[in-house]
């Protein structure tokens, strides 16, 4: 059987996502910024008054896929209809890479209705449909029980307490808690020992967290009481705060342009887990909970749908001009030429020991925060980047967060696009050397930059496995 890095469990919905006037939200029985249950009748009455986007949804299988999506083993345990947005779940699902373990039953699927108002402030219904017909002998016991982390939401754990605690039981990794939602922290005040005694990883936006606080009698009873738990208080733009046996780590919010906040919390659970799974620190994993969730929030929907992972090759050049001669009779086409600025940031090793780089660019009047890992020599690099208001706000964030300058490099690029946009070739001047990297996609990208390197007489022998980051700026 497959052993997953992470496991998820959650209430299975179908996000439908709409704009709303902010006087209108409560004729749905709702209340601003919060979420309720809503039967089917007005989740028939929302479908038929408002242009929907629908999306693939669940807090639950955001995170799973999240997790996926950096390059991890994930799989969410879904609950799903006969009916067609079962169909529309299980087909985008399958259309994202997202592995999946169903649970079907006659009904409908569930859907999230999330109505947004003009100030970007979120607030939900929930019609639950066929998550109330689940029994405890659905759960797939040796899933949950191999897998070394499992996640699971308390919107879940309230619709089916003795099931969801059932799940939570069998497993035998790592439990991470997501407290979902300040209402329900509230109505499950009675569950909330036993809860977090079950749990190794908390996570709650800050009203829930100040709930959470209050009914344990203050921050440092909470603290005392479950001094071996690692809470993640998520504080929206003011960004986190992480306790973990005493300690305490602050985590910067990234300045962007926000579209939609739905699903940032997900995104940063999904960024936060999946690099403790690799390198177990815990500053690293906050700060990349940070960077993913303020990718997020720049798109529409709660999940980043294009792949992560670059596959490249580089080499170091002379006679930039025979290359530019063989590039233009294999018809490549210049596409742009800029100067960019890159400062990279470590602390103690932190990134650089572990084949992490973080670096914040400049070009022009864009400036991008990018975090990239190393997957498989000199091919492959996980990359998540996002785009941020300030250079020298996001500098100073990261100095503050404990980060250090450690180097800066300069960079003139060309960039020549070949084959219908699936290839494209970098000539780069850095520090008076001339570099050119080949980076491909689609399904043979691998043999197209092996044909583009052969074509261009490059020996792939003397490919460079190293970053640039690594050759101007590692100490």
């Amino acid at each position: 059987m497959k052993e997953y890095d992470l496991v998820a469990f959650c209430n299975t919905l179908v996000d439908y996502v709409t704009n709303i006037d902010e006087n209108d939200v409560s004729q749905y029985g709702l209340r601003k910024g919060d979420f309720r249950e809503i039967d089917k009748r007005t989740k028939s009455k929302i479908e038929s008054k408002f242009n929907i986007e629908k999306f693939v949804g669940g807090s639950g299988a955001n995170v799973a896929y999240g997790v996926s999506n950096l390059g991890l083993n994930a799989l969410y345990i879904a609950t799903v209809g006969d009916d067609e947005n079962s169909d529309f779940y299980i087909r985008n699902s399958k259309k994202e890479n997202l592995d999946l373990y169903c649970i079907e039953k006659n009904g409908d699927t569930g859907v999230a209705v999330t109505l947004i108002t003009p100030d970007k402030e979120r607030s939900f219904g929930v019609f639950y449909g066929v998550m109330k017909k689940l029994k405890e002998k659905d759960l797939p016991n040796n899933i949950i029980g191999n897998a070394k982390n499992f996640f699971i939401t308390l919107y879940a754990i309230d619709l089916n307490p003795k099931i969801a605690i059932k799940a939570m039981d069998l497993a035998k990794g790592r439990v991470c808690l997501d407290l979902s939602s300040t209402y329900l922290v509230k109505k499950n005040k009675k569950l909330l020992n036993g809860l977090l005694e079950k749990s190794d990883i908390i996570f709650a936006n800050e009203e829930e967290a100040n709930s959470l606080i209050q009914n344990m009698g203050g921050l440092e009873n909470l603290l005392n009481k479950f001094w071996n738990k690692i809470f993640v208080f998520k504080y929206g733009k003011e960004g986190s705060t992480i306790y973990e046996n005493h300690s305490v780590y602050k985590i910067p919010a990234f300045d962007v342009n926000v579209v939609n906040t739905n699903g940032a919390g997900d995104a940063y659970a999904a960024g936060f887990l999946s690099s403790l799974i690799l390198s177990g620190d815990i500053f690293k994993a906050g700060l990349l909970g940070s960077l993913y969730a303020s990718k997020i929030v720049q798109l529409k929907g709660a999940r980043n749908l294009s792949k992560n992972e670059e596959i490249e090759l580089k080499f170091n050049i002379e006679d930039t001009e025979s290359y530019r001669r063989k590039l233009r009779k294999l018809g490549a086409v210049l596409i742009s030429k800029f100067e960019e600025k890159n400062v990279i940031f470590d602390k103690e090793g932190k990134f650089f020991n572990e084949n992490e780089m973080l670096r914040l660019r400049k070009r022009d009047n864009k400036v991008f925060l990018t975090y990239k890992r190393k997957l498989d020599g000199i091919r492959k690099r996980l990359e998540v980047e996002t785009k941020v208001r300030s250079y020298r706000g996001t500098f100073n964030k990261l100095l503050n967060s404990g980060l250090k300058d450690i180097g800066t490099y300069e960079k003139l690029r060309e960039t020549y696009s070949l084959f219908y946009d699936s290839a494209k070739v970098m000539i780069d001047r850095i520090n008076g050397k001339d570099f050119l990297e080949i980076e491909a996609s689609g399904k043979n990208c691998e043999g197209i930059l092996y044909y583009i390197a052969r074509y261009l007489g490059l020996d792939l022998k003397k490919a460079e496995d190293r970053a640039y980051a690594e050759l101007f700026c590692k100490n």
